[in-house]
């Protein structure tokens, strides 16, 4: 795994898991342990063309996005400062620390997102104001 680029101050952190490629195809090896991420839970979020989810933070719990296929447009807001990437190739990866608000946005009905999160489901763990950051 490597570090791209650091953002909103290193609460946002971008990074390739390069895939491995011969004849059979594709396989991409992920081992956030290098990241000190125990995985609690794992998200895989695939919607309708131009359909927007997230639209929250996390108080405590830190968030690793990965590209799994098409185009998906990830907005990042931390303290008044504001992010878009764009995730469209294996690989590409974000890691979100708490008290980062993110929204994506899947381009086509083949775009697909996985997110592992480092702590269990906890209501009181969201925040939805954009203001609140």
């Amino acid at each position: 795994m490597k570090l791209l680029n650091s953002l909103l101050d290193g609460k946002v952190s971008e990074y390739l898991v390069a895939p491995q490629i011969d004849e059979r195809g594709s396989l991409v090896p992920v081992d956030l342990s290098e990241l000190n991420f125990p995985i609690k839970r794992v998200l895989v979020i695939g919607a309708s063309a131009n359909t927007e989810r997230g639209g929250h933070g996390h108080h405590q719990g830190r968030q690793f996005l990965m590209h799994v296929s098409g185009v998906v447009e990830v907005e990042l807001r931390y303290k008044g400062k504001i992010e878009v990437k764009q995730l469209a190739n294996s690989g590409e990866s974000l890691l979100i620390e708490p008290g980062v608000w993110s929204a994506q946005k899947y381009s086509d009905e083949n775009s697909v997102l996985m997110v592992c999160c480092d702590t269990v489901y906890d209501e009181s763990d969201y925040f939805y104001e954009i203001e609140r950051i």
